[in-house]
């Protein structure tokens, strides 16, 4: 989510990564207690229905984020096994590993 106003760090802040997995559950309990409190009028923000639509958003761009990722990952993982092991699987087969003592 890009936004055209600054941060202004006169306040404290938190910032929830894509990376985390859990940052879209939270940001989805986060986005229900605020249109909650809109609903019941403990909360009046002259645009809380869009920044609860805007929060919703940005936890689904982070799953979505996640998910690339993670199929980059695999793919550079996979990448990198089929340099070390030319023959597949069955190359890896042969690998000893050092046993447990």
């Amino acid at each position: 989510m890009s936004s055209d106003r600054k941060l202004e760090l006169v306040e404290p802040t938190f910032v929830l990564r894509a990376s985390d997995s859990s940052a879209p559950s939270l940001i989805r309990q986060w986005a229900r207690r605020r249109e909650l409190a809109i609903k019941k009028g403990y909360l009046y923000l002259p645009d809380g229905p869009g920044e609860v639509a805007r929060a919703r958003q940005v936890a689904m761009d982070m799953e979505t984020w996640a998910q690339r990722d993670a199929v980059a990952k695999y793919r550079e993982v996979m990448a990198t096994f089929s340099k070390r092991f030319p023959g597949g699987q069955r190359s890896a087969e042969v690998i000893k590993l050092p046993r447990k003592k």
